[in-house]
């Protein structure tokens, strides 16, 4: 298990990547791994989850909230205005 930088959410890995919010609420899973999955931790700024696998490769994974932030920059154009207001874009 890890702990993000500020505290506020765990990872906890199994065959799947799973981030929790520290009060338990389930915040996302991140696909099965085909290797074996030897570590898992948050990088500094806590935007991205990283996996290292047992044949030596890294996964870098971002979180709900650094998905949302990149959407909020809409540097994906071809959002309608009903997927804007589904995910609390302006």
């Amino acid at each position: 298990a890890a702990f993000s930088p500020d505290g506020s959410r765990i990872l906890t890995a199994g065959n799947t990547v799973t981030l929790w919010a520290l009060k338990g609420n389930l915040l996302a899973d991140f696909e099965e791994h085909n290797d074996i999955l030897n570590d898992v931790m948050f990088s500094i700024d806590g935007k991205h989850i990283i996996t290292a696998l047992g044949s030596g490769s890294i996964i870098i994974w971002p979180t709900p909230e650094a998905i949302i932030e990149w959407l909020k920059k809409d540097k994906i154009p071809q959002l309608t205005k009903e997927d804007k207001e589904y995910l609390g874009i302006d």
